[in-house]
This record gives C-alpha cells, sequence and structure tokens, in this order.
C-alpha cells in the first residue's frame, strides 16, 4: 500500500510543478490633431476605457496590451493577435479594437488534475479629448471611467462599469449589467437594465431609469426624474422638484422642494419635504406612506386611503373627516398637497406634535 502511494505522489508531480504565467505587456501612443474633425469614438469590447481632458488641444490615444499566457510564445501569438486601429468616419475619429474571433487552447493531460488558468488578452485603451470634441464610448465586458471631459459624453456598455466625474457637459448612459456611478455632473441621462445608478452633484436635470437596479442620488441642484421597475430610489435633497416611480421597490427622499410626483406600486414611500414647494401628489398600491414638512411650512392637505389608516400630527387642522378621506391645513394653507393610497397607510409628521 505505501509503495501504491508513492507511485501516485510521483506521478502527480508534474501536475504541481507548473511555471508561473506568463504577463506580456505592450503599449503605443499616437497623437492626432482636430483638425477637421467634430467628435472621438472609442470602440473596445472587451478592455477598459479610460478618458480625460487634453491639455494642448490635440487628442492623444494610448493602447495598452495586456496578455496572460502559459508561455512567452504564446503570450507573443496571442498578443500578434491583437490590433488597434485608427481611421477617420463621417468627421470623427474612430479608435477601434479588434479582438480575434477564434482561440485555440491546448490542453495537456496533466492540466486536467488541477485549476486551469486560462490565457487571456485584453487592450485597455486611454484618450485624451480637447474641448470642443464630444466623445462615444462602446464597449461590452470593458469598464468605462470617464473625468473632467469638457465635452458632451455617450457611453454604452453590456455588462462592464460606468464612472463619471466632473463633466462639463451634457452625458448618456446606457447599460445592460453594469452599474453606473457619477459625480460633480451637468444634464445627465441614464438608462440601464440590472445595474445600480448612483449619482452624487448633479448641476443639471438628471433623468436615470432602470429596471431591477436602485437608484441613488444625492446633492442634486436641479430637477430629477427618476424610475425603477424592482429597485429602490433614494434621493438626499432634491433643489428643484422630483418626479419618481417604482413597481415593487421602496422610494425615500429628504430634502426635496419644487413640485414633487412620487408614485409606487407595492412599496413604501417616505418623502421629507422643505420650502419652497410647488405641489405634491403621492400614490400608492399596497405600500405605505410617510411624509415629513420642514419646520414653518404651509400646506392644503388631502389623503386619502381604501384600507388604511390616516394619521396628521398638529399643527395641522382638520377642514373633512370621513373614514377613507381627510382635507387639512398646514398654517396658512398654500401648495396642494395629495396622498393617496390603495391599501397602505398615510402618516403624515410636522416635526412639531405638541406645539
Amino acid at each position: 500500500m505505501v509503495r501504491s502511494l508513492l507511485v501516485i505522489l510521483t506521478l502527480l508531480l508534474p501536475a504541481t510543478a507548473r511555471a508561473a504565467r506568463d504577463v506580456l505587456r505592450e503599449q503605443s501612443t499616437r497623437t492626432v490633431d482636430v483638425a477637421g474633425l467634430r467628435g472621438v469614438r472609442v470602440e473596445n469590447s472587451r478592455g477598459d476605457v479610460q478618458a480625460s481632458a487634453s491639455s494642448d488641444g490635440r487628442v492623444h490615444v494610448t493602447a495598452l496590451k495586456v496578455v496572460h499566457g502559459n508561455t512567452r510564445a504564446e503570450s507573443r501569438r496571442m498578443a500578434d493577435e491583437l490590433h488597434v486601429d485608427t481611421s477617420t468616419e463621417a468627421g470623427q475619429l474612430v479608435v477601434r479594437a479588434r479582438y480575434p474571433s477564434r482561440r485555440s487552447i491546448r490542453i495537456g493531460f496533466w492540466d486536467l488534475f488541477h485549476d486551469m488558468e486560462w490565457p487571456s488578452s485584453e487592450v485597455k485603451i486611454l484618450v485624451q479629448v480637447p474641448a470642443g470634441l464630444g466623445l462615444s464610448v462602446r464597449t461590452s465586458s470593458g469598464d468605462v471611467d470617464c473625468e473632467g471631459l469638457p465635452s458632451p459624453l455617450r457611453v454604452e456598455s453590456t455588462s462592464g462599469d460606468v464612472h463619471i466625474a466632473a463633466a462639463g457637459a451634457d452625458v448618456d448612459v446606457s447599460t445592460a449589467s453594469g452599474d453606473v456611478t457619477a459625480g460633480d455632473v451637468r444634464r445627465a441621462r441614464v438608462r440601464t437594465t440590472s445595474g445600480d445608478a448612483e449619482i452624487t452633484g448633479a448641476r443639471g436635470p438628471l433623468d436615470v431609469h432602470t429596471t431591477s437596479g436602485d437608484v441613488n442620488v444625492r446633492d442634486a441642484a436641479d430637477s430629477l426624474t427618476l424610475g425603477t421597475v424592482s429597485g429602490d430610489v433614494e434621493v438626499e435633497r432634491a433643489a428643484l422638484g422630483l418626479s419618481a416611480t417604482t413597481t415593487s421597490g421602496e422610494i425615500r427622499a429628504r430634502r426635496v422642494r419644487g413640485r414633487v410626483d412620487v408614485g409606487a406600486s407595492s412599496g413604501g414611500v417616505e418623502i421629507g419635504l422643505v420650502s419652497p414647494l410647488t405641489s405634491a401628489a403621492v400614490s400608492t398600491g399596497s405600500g405605505d406612506i410617510e411624509l415629513t414638512f420642514e419646520r414653518g411650512m404651509s400646506a392644503r392637505l388631502e389623503l386619502q386611503t381604501s384600507n388604511g389608516q390616516l394619521q396628521m400630527e398638529s399643527p395641522i387642522q382638520v377642514l373633512s373627516l370621513t373614514r377613507r378621506r381627510v382635507t387639512g391645513q398646514l398654517r396658512q394653507g398654500g401648495a396642494a398637497v395629495s396622498l393617496r393610497s390603495a391599501s397602505g397607510d398615510i402618516h403624515v409628521l410636522t416635526g412639531e406634535q405638541g406645539s
């Protein structure tokens, strides 16, 4: 028995004494004058894309090949199969990474006895774009990172994440399963399927919609139009109004002013209103509604539910009362506030109960 074990261990030794993987990196750069150009387009299906502002009025492109092979010869062959082309199409500078349509991998007998490390390759593209040229980026699995771009930006991604910071012009982002994070942006439009969207410091109108992802917005100086099907919506400060909808998620918003229009089917809604308020309409199917007024605000209220409970804190004055509907006035009245739920409870808070 001992001899048999020794024979087995001896046979397995070649499988465990493998050399480390070979990593090959190649970098190339190109600088392009902008005469006759009206934009830049980058297409990189598998690799990451990084974009920033150019400081000398020209376009700078850097392509970095990163190849992980089992041998130097394999890495060299894989690197030769990767190509990055630049061309001018319809007034746009096009930077396109080309990957091989198929790849053959040799598997040895001993590879079957341990975890395989598959060869991999990608191209990372870095581009610097001057003011006056819009940038569009298209990728499948690669991430996109853009910072400080002075001109319009459009990003299309399948499964890669998108990060945008300090955008000086309009932003348009669409992803399938990737997450989107953005900070210090102007007017922005974001569409995702299953990815989350997190926006901080929007200086212009913001339009964000997702299917199953969450939407999180903080410190918005302009109007918000937000929507999701099964995700949650969370807002911290909406300076010029909020429109938000969800089907099965929750909506929580604080420090909201202007015009408010919020709807949820089966989720609950929590809204904190601050002055000045134009109007507010909140509706739910089976979820509860909790609305809080900033101290000193005035409003005219209408609360209506089919099966839930209705509650209002002082100093709200009740004007009419039935089992399903209550109207009231907060101080001098003013902005109309309508709260409706099919079967959820409705609770209005002022933070001044007992005053």
